[in-house]
């Protein structure tokens, strides 16, 4: 059993535990029932409930946006969603960037690839490559983040 403070209170029988949480005007929460023997906190259950949430939200800050270019977009277009990539980036979060190819665009591949490569060296952020270029039905997607 620990206490509210963190401290080490002991082994206490369950009804023990529970006289002492009724004591100390505190709940009794279940931490691990898989240890042996099972190991109870006193403390406010919603507080608890509180942090767990909390601590969760925090190890989820990073998302996957995504960014759509076609084939044969502009470089201004292109510059403008450069722009957007670098704020999802300095945020956290991970770029997914998509280039949709239409028609006869399947026949040339490797010039798409090598679009989209340069398309990703205009982004001045450093960055690092989490997926490779891969083709998903009519696209080629690569997966990014922030160094």
């Amino acid at each position: 059993m620990i206490d509210e403070y963190g401290k080490q209170i002991g082994i206490l029988d369950f009804n023990e535990a529970k006289k002492n949480a009724e004591e100390k005007n505190t709940g009794l929460i279940l931490v691990s029932e898989k240890a042996n023997p099972p190991v109870l906190k006193l403390g406010d259950y919603n507080k608890y409930i509180y942090r767990l949430k909390k601590k969760e939200k925090e190890r989820n800050i990073s998302e996957i946006k995504e960014v759509r270019i076609s084939f044969q977009e502009a470089l201004g277009d292109l510059k403008r969603k450069v722009k957007q990539i670098e704020e999802f980036l300095t945020e956290g979060n991970q770029v997914r960037i998509r280039m949709i190819l239409k028609g006869r665009q399947f026949l040339h591949l490797d010039i798409a690839k090598e679009r989209l490569n340069n398309f990703i060296g205009l982004i001045e952020i450093p960055i690092k490559i989490i997926n490779e270029i891969k083709q998903s039905g009519s696209n080629l997607i690569i997966i990014i983040s922030k160094k």
